[in-house]
C-alpha cells in the first residue's frame, strides 16, 4: 500500500510543481485582483471575448455582434475563438475571473504538454520539468500572451509533436484521431500561422523518428495529410464564415510594404541570450530599449541562460546529417522572421499563394524558437550522459562565451565612454544625453546578471561532471537557476493591471443618452479616423494609458457599458471601412463630420479640440484632456425614406452622402434601380420592437411606399421579412441594408441566417460522425486482434 501511495506521489509531484510554477509566475494575477493589460488585450480581444461571454450567458449562439463597426460578424472573425473549447470558461465564470483562468490555463497546458513530450522522449524528470520551464516562460510565449489567439494556439505545440511521434512510433492508425482532435482544438483558437507552423514542426518530427518508428515515407505523408484533412473538416463551420469574411474584406490583396511590417531586426537577436530592454510600467514609453528604438512584435526573445550550454552540447554531440537539417530550418525560419531585411520574404510574397494574407513576419520566430529549444533540451540532456560527452568539451563552449561576456564588461566598465558611444549610435541620440548613459547603466548591470549566471552554471556543472556534488542536487540546482533566471527576467511582460480601472463606469456616460440605437466615433491627433494608436497628454504610465483608453471610450473598449462603435477595428477590415478611409481622408472636418451623422454617429470623441461644424460641445474632459462633441444631425437607426438613387459606384455613393446636397432622413443611395412614387406629402414612422444580435423586428407605416433604412452592416447573411414575406436587401448608402415597402402598416424582421455558417456546420457535424465511426471500426479491430493474439 505504502509503495503504492509513493509511486502515486511520483506521478503527481511533477505536475504539482508546474502548478507551483505557474503559481509564482502569476501570483498577482491569482492573490490580487489583476489581469493582463497590453496592447491587442483591452481594445480588440478582451471586447470579443466579453461579446462572447454575454452571447453565451444569453442562450444565443454568437454569431454577430452589433456594437462592433456598425454590426459585425463575430463568428467570422478567426480570432473570436467562437469555437474554441476552452473558451467554455466564459460561460461558466464571471467574465475578468474567466480571464484568469484562460491565461492560467493555457500556462499549465504549455508546461504539462512540453513535460510528457520529453518523458516520452525518455528525458529524466528533472530535466523534463526543466524543459518545461524554459518553453512556458520563454521570451516568444510570453510574448504571445498579449496577442491572444496566438498565444492560445503556441501552447498546443508540445501536445501535437506528442500525439504525432506517438501515432508513427506505435504504428496505430486509431492514435491519429487524438492527434487530429487535439490539432483541431489548435485551429480554433484562432491563429492560422501558428496552426502551419505546428505543422510544419510535426511533420518534421514525424520525418525525424521515421527511422525510429520503422514508418515509411509514404505513412508519414498519409498521416500527416489525413490529420488535416479532419482538422478542416470539423473546422469547417469556422472556416467558412471566415472565407466569406475574407472575400469581404480588403487582406486579400496586403501590400508588401503592409505585409512586412513589423519584421525582425537583427540586431535583436542578440535579445536571445541578452536582455536588450527594460520593462519600466511607471514610464508612458513602457519600455527602455538598449540598441534600438522600434517597438517589436515580440517583446522579448530571451530563452534563458541554459540556452547556450544546452545548444553549444548539442552542436558538438548530434550527427552531421540531423544537425544540417535542423541548422537549415533555422535558417529558413529566421530569414522569414527578419522579412523585409532580407529577399527571401518579399521573393515568397511574390510567388506563394496565400503569402499576402500573413502579415507581421516576426511570427515565424516561433518556428525559430521551437527548434533552437529542441536543440537545446538535446544538449542538456547527453550533457549528464559522461560516456557521450568529455568534461573539457562540454564547458568550453559556455566557458568561451562567459569569457566574452567577461572581457565586454570590463571593456565597458573601464572605458564607459566607447559603451556611450554605441549607445548613443545605436538610439541615434548624442552622446551627453542623459538617457544615453541611464541605458549604458542598464546594459552594465545585465551584463552582470548573465555573467553570475553563467559562471553558476559552469560551476554546477563543473562539480557534477567531476563528481564533486550528488548529480540530483545539481538537477535541482539548474532546474531552480532556470525558472528563477525565465521568471525574474518575464513577469513584468504580463503588464498586470486592477481590475478597479476597468469596472469603473466611465464619465463620459453620463453626458450621453440613447447609445443602444446610435453609435460613437473616436478620434486622435495619432490616427484621426482609424485609432491604432492614440496619445493622451496626461497619460504617465501604461497602466494611465490603458486607463483613459476605457474612460475615453476608445474602440472597442466600451462594448461591456451598451456602447455601439462605427470604426472597425478587425484585423481582417471589411472593404467598406477601407473605402471609407480613403474617401474620409480627402474630405474637409466638416464633411466628414456630415458623413458620420448619416452613419448614425451621434457622438464623437476627440483628444484634441475640432474645428468648428455640425458639432456641439457637450463637455470638456481637462484630465485626458478629451473633448465630447454631439453629431447634429444625426440619422436614427431605423428610417423609412421616399425617394432612392442607384449608384453602382461605392466610392462615389460616399461622396453624395458627404455632399451638402444629399438629405438623408429623405433620399437613399442604393445599388440597384429602385422606382418609387413621388408624393410631397409623404409621411412615415419606423419603430424597433426587437433588437438582438441576430435578429431586428420593427414596426413601420408610410401613406406612400418608401425604402426603410436599418443603420446596420450590409453583410451576407442577413434576411428581411416583411409580414412573414421574404424581401431582398439593397445595399442602402452603400454602409446599411435596406428594403423596399409598400404603403400601410407591415412587421419588418430581420434575421442573420448565414448559409455559410450552415453549410459548415453540415461539414463539421459530419466530419464528426465519420470521426466516431473510425474510433468505433478501430476499437473493434483492435480487440479482434487482440482476441486472435491471445
Amino acid at each position: 500500500m505504502l509503495s503504492k501511495s509513493i509511486k502515486t506521489l511520483t506521478y503527481l509531484m511533477p505536475l504539482l510543481l508546474m502548478v507551483a510554477f505557474v503559481f509564482v509566475f502569476s501570483y498577482e494575477m491569482i492573490l490580487f485582483e489583476k489581469i493582463p493589460i497590453f496592447r491587442d488585450l483591452s481594445p480588440y480581444f478582451y471586447p470579443l471575448r466579453f461579446s462572447l461571454a454575454q452571447s453565451f450567458k444569453a442562450g444565443d449562439f454568437p454569431l454577430w455582434e452589433p456594437r462592433m463597426a456598425m454590426g459585425f460578424p463575430l463568428l467570422a472573425s478567426f480570432q473570436s475563438g467562437v469555437f474554441y473549447p476552452p473558451n467554455l470558461v466564459y460561460l461558466l465564470f464571471p467574465f475578468f475571473l474567466a480571464v484568469k483562468l484562460t491565461f492560467l490555463f493555457h500556462y499549465l497546458i504549455a508546461s504539462i504538454g512540453t513535460y510528457l513530450l520529453l518523458r516520452h522522449w525518455k528525458f529524466e524528470r528533472f530535466l523534463a520539468l526543466t524543459g518545461a520551464v524554459l518553453f512556458t516562460f520563454s521570451g516568444c510565449i510570453i510574448s504571445l500572451a498579449n496577442l491572444l489567439n496566438h498565444f492560445q494556439a503556441a501552447v498546443w505545440l508540445p501536445w501535437l509533436v506528442l500525439y504525432g511521434e506517438k501515432q508513427l512510433v506505435f504504428a496505430r492508425w486509431w492514435q491519429i484521431i487524438p492527434l487530429a482532435l487535439v490539432a483541431t482544438v489548435q485551429f480554433l483558437a484562432g491563429s492560422p500561422e501558428i496552426y502551419a507552423m505546428t505543422m510544419i514542426l510535426v511533420a518534421l518530427n514525424g520525418l525525424r523518428t521515421r527511422s525510429e518508428s520503422g514508418a515509411s515515407y509514404r505513412r508519414v505523408f498519409l498521416s500527416f495529410l489525413l490529420v488535416n484533412i479532419v482538422v478542416a473538416g470539423l473546422s469547417m463551420v469556422q472556416i467558412l464564415p471566415t472565407l466569406e469574411l475574407l472575400i469581404e474584406s480588403v487582406r486579400r490583396g496586403a501590400s508588401l510594404a503592409a505585409a512586412s511590417q513589423q519584421s525582425l531586426h537583427p540586431v535583436r537577436l542578440v535579445n536571445i541570450l541578452f536582455l536588450d530592454k527594460e520593462v519600466n510600467i511607471s514610464s508612458y514609453e513602457t519600455f527602455k530599449f538598449f540598441f534600438y528604438e522600434s517597438p517589436p512584435l515580440l517583446m522579448t526573445l530571451y530563452m534563458g541562460s541554459l540556452f547556450p550550454l544546452g545548444f553549444w552540447v548539442w552542436w558538438l554531440t548530434e550527427n552531421k546529417r540531423r544537425r544540417s537539417l535542423v541548422l537549415a530550418v533555422i535558417f529558413i525560419s529566421l530569414m522569414l522572421a527578419l522579412g523585409y531585411h532580407t529577399p527571401l520574404y518579399g521573393w515568397l510574397y511574390r510567388n506563394l499563394p496565400l503569402m499576402n494574407l500573413t502579415r507581421y513576419p516576426e511570427k515565424f520566430f516561433f518556428l525559430t524558437f521551437s527548434v533552437l529549444l529542441y536543440a537545446t533540451l538535446k544538449g542538456l540532456s547527453r550533457l549528464f550522459q559522461a560516456e557521450r560527452l568529455s568534461f573539457f568539451k562540454a564547458l568550453a563552449g559556455p566557458a568561451i562565451l562567459g569569457t566574452i561576456l567577461i572581457v565586454i564588461y570590463f571593456v565597458f566598465r573601464i572605458h564607459r565612454q566607447g559603451l556611450l558611444q554605441l549607445v548613443a549610435f545605436a538610439k541615434g541620440m548624442p552622446v551627453s544625453d542623459p538617457l544615453a548613459w541611464d541605458i549604458s547603466s542598464a546594459v552594465l548591470v545585465h551584463l552582470e546578471r548573465q555573467i553570475i549566471l553563467s559562471l553558476s552554471l559552469l560551476g554546477l556543472l563543473a562539480i557534477s561532471l567531476k563528481g564533486i556534488a550528488r548529480q540530483s542536487f545539481v538537477q535541482v540546482v539548474i532546474m531552480a537557476i532556470a525558472f528563477v533566471d525565465l521568471v525574474s527576467a518575464h513577469q513584468p511582460y504580463q503588464f498586470l493591471m486592477k481590475l478597479e480601472m476597468m469596472e469603473k463606469r466611465p464619465e463620459l456616460l453620463g453626458s450621453m443618452d440613447n447609445l443602444s440605437l446610435q453609435r460613437v466615433f473616436f478620434t486622435s491627433p495619432d490616427s484621426p479616423l482609424y485609432p491604432t494608436s492614440s496619445h493622451f497628454a496626461r497619460a504617465r504610465s501604461p497602466i494611465e494609458y490603458t486607463t483613459f483608453a476605457f474612460e475615453t471610450l476608445r474602440p472597442n473598449t466600451g462594448i461591456a457599458w451598451g456602447v455601439s462603435y462605427m470604426q472597425e477595428m478587425e484585423a481582417i477590415g471589411r472593404k467598406s471601412f477601407d473605402l471609407f478611409l480613403q474617401v474620409a481622408k480627402t474630405l474637409p472636418a466638416e464633411r466628414i463630420y456630415r458623413m458620420l451623422g448619416i452613419l448614425n454617429v451621434k457622438y464623437l470623441v476627440s483628444l484634441h479640440e475640432l474645428t468648428p461644424g455640425p458639432l456641439t460641445l457637450v463637455r470638456y474632459f481637462p484630465e485626458y484632456p478629451a473633448w465630447l462633441y454631439r453629431i447634429n444631425p444625426s440619422v436614427p437607426r431605423a428610417y423609412i425614406v421616399p425617394y432612392a438613387t442607384y449608384e453602382r459606384d461605392p466610392a462615389k455613393t460616399i461622396e453624395r452622402m458627404a455632399s451638402d446636397g444629399f438629405y438623408p432622413l429623405k433620399e437613399v443611395v442604393v445599388n440597384e434601380p429602385v422606382s418609387l412614387p413621388t408624393r410631397r406629402d409623404f409621411r412615415a414612422k419606423a419603430k424597433i420592437v426587437v433588437y438582438k444580435n441576430r435578429t431586428v423586428h420593427l414596426q413601420v407605416s408610410s401613406n406612400s411606399p418608401g425604402i426603410l433604412i436599418l443603420a446596420d452592416s450590409f453583410y451576407p447573411g442577413w434576411r428581411a421579412y416583411v409580414d412573414g414575406k421574404e424581401r431582398k436587401i439593397l445595399r442602402a448608402n452603400f454602409f446599411f441594408r435596406g428594403v423596399p415597402l409598400p404603403a400601410g402598416e407591415h412587421l419588418v424582421e430581420f434575421h442573420y441566417q448565414p448559409r455559410s455558417f450552415t453549410i459548415g456546420l453540415i461539414i463539421t457535424l459530419t466530419t464528426l460522425c465519420g470521426v466516431g465511426i473510425l474510433c468505433f471500426v478501430f476499437r473493434a479491430l483492435g480487440k479482434k486482434q487482440s482476441t486472435s493474439t491471445a
